[in-house]
């Protein structure tokens, strides 16, 4: 092998380690792969440091879609934040503590301040979202209504 090739590869491997330790220690941030659930996914987890994140919760949400149409739906939390929090989606007047989601995402966010969560598509109706900031319902964050309206 070459010596050019070595020293690159040596300086990869310690490059990997390096983020590999940052990301254990929590000094560094980065994205991971996002598990499916319910038909949802998580995308685009985004942040590069805990400089990036914010003293309060916030969540932007659609206010109206398409029925059955995935809705992206973007997310900051603080440095602390709980990373099982979740977003879900009620039937407008239900009891976010105790109905059923028509469609919920986990926002999987352990070293992460910022990101977004696909959400399957509703049936036409009034929703109500919700940003639970815990892995349940005790801890509720940020809401917003959506309308769900059948495409022209």
């Amino acid at each position: 092998m070459k010596p050019g090739r070595i020293l690159s590869v040596i300086i990869t491997i310690a490059a990997l380690t390096l983020a590999a330790c940052a990301r254990n220690t929590g000094a560094a941030q980065g994205s991971g792969p996002g598990a499916k659930q319910e038909g949802s996914s998580v995308t685009g987890v985004k942040n590069e440091s805990t400089l990036d994140c914010q003293a309060d919760y916030s969540m932007n949400a659609p206010k109206d879609v398409a029925m059955n149409e995935e809705m992206k739906v973007s997310f900051t939390a603080p440095a602390n934040h709980d990373p099982k929090g979740w977003i879900g989606i009620f039937l407008s007047g239900d009891d976010p503590k105790k109905g059923h989601p028509v469609s919920r995402q986990i926002v999987a966010a352990e070293h992460q301040c910022s990101g977004s969560v696909t959400l399957k598509g509703v049936a036409t109706g009034e929703y109500d979202v919700y940003y639970f900031l815990d892995g349940g319902r005790e801890k509720v964050g940020p809401r917003s209504k959506l309308t769900a309206h059948t495409p022209v």
